[in-house]
């Protein structure tokens, strides 16, 4: 008997990760009630290497977006990669990509099992291959979510966004939710026009990385990213944070979502969870990622990044 992912990733399930809630009631009560076998339980909920396996994979194919440069994140993220390798007992394929697209194209053609990616870019999989989140990635301080933040270099003379009218105005990707959509939908809302017509010019640099270096530089007068990214890239950019000055910031956009395709097996899908949720306790390092870790989501979480799309242009 195979229990839908439904079931599992309800919203009664403990943010905490310690209790699972089977719809709105106990896992006690409700395999008392419909009569299920403990045998049967395990075979859901067995996670360990030793525990009920038998349809899963040899090996999990994962994708992570690029919070840095792609080799850099690639070397941050290694003891998470470790981790879930040693809970799971599988090998992990991980491929790091700034690319958003390649994320749905990879999920269309399911060569993707697992992804961490941008709240945007998992609500459009959803929709197109219904993809579920299972897990939410906690900013440093242990915040669920970041803000989009509009920048400018503290020695530019541009004190405001509407200073910042008729300039360079720098965006990392179209498909990012808080160094494009997000912005884009501020512009749209409280400016009453789109980023197009407020700027000069507007420019995709690619990379956080390059936005941020540009906005540095005064290549760009205005760039946006998001503040979680900016602590990250003062390191490895060495610069001051206030060297940048902050125009504009949004309301908090929910946390980059673990997900996962939802035809995989329901005991891989959970035991996944649990090990994305143990690693909590790998402080040293959650410091080198730069993480505050990860706690359980359902796709309900991002319920506020689909009203936000309903005021992009068609």
């Amino acid at each position: 008997m195979e229990l839908k992912a439904e079931a599992i990733f309800s919203e009664g399930a403990d943010m905490g990760g310690k209790s699972w809630i089977l719809g709105r009631r106990s896992i006690r009560h409700s395999v008392a009630a419909i009569g299920i076998s403990i045998g049967v339980c395990s075979e859901i909920w067995g996670s360990a290497p030793g525990g009920f396996r038998k349809d899963w994979p040899n090996e999990l194919k994962v994708g992570m977006v690029a919070t840095y440069g792609v080799k850099e994140s690639e070397a941050r993220s290694q003891p998470l990669i470790h981790h879930l390798e040693q809970k799971l007992g599988l090998k992990i394929n991980c491929r790091v990509s700034n690319d958003f697209n390649w994320f749905l194209v990879s999920f269309a053609k399911k060569e993707l099992d697992f992804a961490l990616m941008g709240p945007s870019n998992y609500v459009d999989a959803h929709k197109l291959f219904g993809v579920e989140a299972v897990a939410m990635e906690l900013s440093e301080d242990g915040k669920p979510g970041y803000y989009s933040v509009i920048v400018t270099s503290a020695s530019s003379g541009i004190n405001s966004i509407d200073q910042g009218r008729g300039r360079v105005l720098a965006f990392t990707d179209q498909n990012s939710t808080s160094g494009f959509i997000i912005p884009t939908i501020y512009f749209i809302k409280e400016k009453k026009q789109t980023p197009a017509r407020f700027a000069s010019r507007v420019v995709f640099t690619g990379t956080p990385q390059d936005l941020v270096q540009g906005v540095l530089s005064q290549k760009y007068d205005l760039g946006a990213t998001n503040d979680w990214t900016l602590a990250r890239l003062s390191e490895s950019l060495k610069f001051r944070p206030d060297q940048l000055r902050v125009l504009w910031k949004s309301e908090l956009i929910p946390g980059a979502p673990w997900v996962t395709r939802k035809d995989l097996p329901v005991s891989l899908q959970f035991a996944f969870r649990e090990a994305l949720l143990e690693f909590n306790e790998n402080k040293s390092a959650l410091k080198k990622m730069q993480s505050g870790g990860f706690r359980s989501a359902r796709d309900g979480d991002y319920d506020v990044i689909r009203e936000w799309h309903k005021f992009l242009p068609r």
